[in-house]
């Protein structure tokens, strides 16, 4: 079996009060994980005290932390609480594995290929309120030092920032131990060391506040190998990757299409990795609100899911996605309005001339499209706003401002502007409902606000008045600064 990691654990856990503990778990496991590779074999014998007749559980991580993982073996303990595990799982590189009773006892250990090891397990007050008092492993010394930090943890429960004792060991184990599996683990928790300031610009004197986030992204991934599948089988990689592009990306096209080139590229001989990285990026771009972000989604669609590359895709999922990289180039069937597309033509009458007016042939350094309705209530609110924010900001900026009247007369549509005071602006009106402006722009709702470029390039999509000022700042300096949430 192989595995997708959009399918998460469903868990039912059904507690027999009277006699034992027990739970089903049930895990849907379709195709993520590589299927062409070695069966990983495994023997391990558990003893745990104080617990009798009972199922346990042997599962893995696949990317998240607690509690999603994936059941991957199961056995009963004898009523000496004596049980075996043999099996070999193609699917599986190895990894950080868990050993569970029920939702509340359980252990992680480490398994990897060919491993033949002991475990000892002591439980209290079982099965009422079980409680793991120890666990000791035999014949598998990295089990036993990863025990050893797993008990230093503890001791240090609840702590927001980890003490200077567990990032030493953490040092000194990487030093002791290099290239063990525990080793590769704990440079996956690595955060960079930002050398203390102050940082100046070239010119020495001005201070550089964008050094250290430069650092930091710079050198995050340091010490992280992209060749070992075993690292997507452990609770760290989801989050880390996550992080990494929220926080160290910048939240436009350009930006995480280039991010994520490299981080495919560092996982393309690891394909466990590769596998997950693809997908989690695939579902960044389709969740993202950040404008244009629809082209990072056709980039990975059009180069990757639809090259072959996501072989974990069931034919109708695949399908799904083909249509999704044909809307976004042909939204209805139209070329299409994305950011970093040449924005469609309108050419309707002006309301003060009648004459018809061209969209494209306004000469502004920058042109917003408002998309208005005299009835709608929402814009009754918006466009004052945005026409207050045009007379402080904007216009000194370059801005012009090209209106379409969705429906109404002409005289509702004067009265609305005169009544607003924006007759200033190139309003129009389509008044023989003729506009193909519905389809074109995706003008379902008013108002719907446009950004165009000199050269009428989309570049901001969906606007209000609130986040305008800062796309066009954004780009007449080159920045892509995040969206506001």
């Amino acid at each position: 079996m192989t595995r997708n990691p959009s399918q998460k654990n469903k868990i039912a856990l059904l507690f027999n009060r009277m006699k034992k503990a027990a739970f089903i778990i049930t895990a849907i496991l379709l195709n993520m994980a590589s299927s062409a590779r070695e069966a990983s074999m495994y023997h391990i014998h558990i003893k745990w005290t104080g617990a009798h007749d009972s199922v346990v559980y042997m599962a893995h991580y696949y990317g998240k932390s607690w509690p999603d993982f994936f059941v991957m073996d199961s056995a009963r303990l004898d009523m000496n609480g004596a049980a075996e595990f043999t099996g070999k799982d193609t699917s599986f590189a190895g990894g950080v594995c868990i050993m569970l009773l029920d939702r509340r006892t359980h252990f992680d250990f480490l398994l990897g290929k060919n491993d033949d090891f002991d475990i000892t397990v002591s439980t209290d007050r079982f099965p009422e309120a079980a409680k793991l008092d120890k666990v000791t492993f035999t014949h598998s010394p990295e089990n036993e030092h990863f025990q050893e930090y797993f008990n230093l943890l503890k001791d240090y429960g609840g702590t927001k920032t980890l003490p200077e004792k567990i990032l030493a060991y953490r040092r000194e184990y990487e030093k002791k131990y290099p290239g063990t599996f525990l080793t590769e683990i704990f440079y996956t928790m690595e955060k960079p060391e930002i050398p203390a300031g102050p940082y100046y610009l070239p010119d020495g004197k001005t201070i550089d506040s964008g050094f250290a986030s430069r650092y930091e992204k710079a050198h995050y991934w340091d010490g992280f190998n992209f060749n070992d599948n075993r690292l997507v089988f452990t609770p760290q990689y989801d989050g880390r990757l996550k992080d990494y592009m929220a926080r160290l990306v910048a939240h436009a096209p350009d930006s995480f299409i280039h991010e994520s080139k490299i981080l495919l590229t560092k996982t393309k001989d690891a394909k466990d990795l590769f596998n997950y990285t693809l997908w989690s990026l695939v579902s960044y771009a389709e969740k993202s609100r950040a404008q244009g972000m629809e082209n990072a989604l056709l980039y990975l669609l059009d180069n990757y899911y639809l090259k072959g590359y996501a072989t974990w895709l069931t034919d109708k999922e695949l399908k799904k996605y083909e249509e999704i990289a044909k809307d976004i180039k042909y939204p209805s069937g139209i070329t299409g309005n994305h950011v970093g597309n040449n924005a469609p033509e309108i050419l309707l009458p002006n309301i003060k001339t009648e004459k018809e007016e061209s969209m494209t042939s306004m000469k502004a350094k920058y042109t917003l499209l408002v998309f208005f309705s005299p009835s709608c209530g929402h814009c009754q609110h918006e466009i004052p706003l945005l026409d207050s924010l045009y007379r402080a900001v904007l216009k000194d900026k370059g801005v012009k401002v090209y209106t379409v009247s969705t429906e109404g007369s002409v005289n509702e549509v004067r009265d609305f502007v005169a009544t607003h005071k924006i007759d200033d602006w190139t309003n129009t009106w389509d008044r023989g409902h003729v506009g193909d402006y519905h389809n074109k722009y995706e003008v379902y709702i008013t108002p719907e606000i446009y950004l165009l470029d000199e050269n009428k390039i989309v570049k901001g999509k969906h606007l209000d008045h609130t986040n305008i000022a800062d796309l066009i700042d954004q780009s007449d300096n080159g920045v892509k600064a995040k969206p506001k949430e």
